[in-house]
């Protein structure tokens, strides 16, 4: 799981890196109101400058984890699904009035029903009395 994970993420983080356009005006106002907002914090332009990249690079990242979970969860829901009918056709199942089957598909024998006892009540002295 962790590999598939790990090698999800890493095709994600390429194709998403793809579709970054360095000269894209949303990418440079983007970088530029997270250098501006990181000189306001006190780090210096070319800090400042480099620390916005790493956000962009995390947000990146962060969204390509996301995409390879999504794969994942995605993967193991197929493999769940196509085991239900499997449970359904490995069933073993007896013939016509053979009765119940065990765990090990050995067909139980029904036992007869017990009978109810001669007497209801028993009586409190006399130990020579009919048995119950």
């Amino acid at each position: 799981m962790t590999t598939l994970i790990a090698r999800r993420s890493q095709f994600h983080q390429a194709s998403l890196a793809a579709h970054l356009d360095a000269g894209s005006s949303s990418l440079i106002a983007r970088l530029g109101a997270l250098t501006r907002a990181l000189q306001h914090a006190g780090d210096t332009s070319v800090e400042a400058a480099r620390q916005a990249y790493g956000v962009i690079y995390r947000q990146l990242s962060q969204q390509a984890q996301t995409l390879a979970y999504a794969d994942v969860i995605f993967v193991f829901a197929c493999f769940a699904a196509a085991m239900v009918p499997l449970v359904f056709l490995t069933r073993e199942r007896g013939e016509a009035g053979d009765g119940p089957l065990n765990r090990c598909g050995i067909v139980l024998h029904q036992m007869p029903a017990r009978e109810p006892p001669l007497c209801s009540a028993r009586r409190p002295s006399s130990r020579s009395a009919e048995r119950c």
